[in-house]
């Protein structure tokens, strides 16, 4: 997978993927077989958010946590599940 903005390229390694802040005009290609999953974040709300660009490592557990917040409703409880599973998200994300 490749990532340009006007600025710059990225290539993504097969189990990596990549924080982009809201707003980056971007495009994305893919070649052969991909499974993609976007996740929304508030960068306001979250102290541990990425405040650039940045490539992350996508653990197993990483993967999963993914799957697990896309299973949950857009606006999703924060003092619930959803909400527990974003902090680990953001966790794992920092800790890369």
């Amino acid at each position: 997978m490749q990532l340009r903005t006007v600025g710059e390229a990225w290539t993504l390694p097969c189990d990596g993927t990549v924080c982009i802040l809201g707003g980056v005009q971007h495009a994305i290609s893919m070649h052969g077989e991909v499974d993609m999953c976007t996740l929304y974040i508030d960068i306001k709300m979250n102290d541990a958010s990425p405040r650039a660009m940045c490539v992350v490592a996508v653990s197993n557990f990483l993967w999963e946590l993914i799957l697990a917040m896309s299973e949950e409703p857009i606006f999703y409880d924060h003092v619930g599940r959803g909400g527990l599973i974003f902090q680990m998200i953001e966790l794992e994300i920092a800790g890369t």
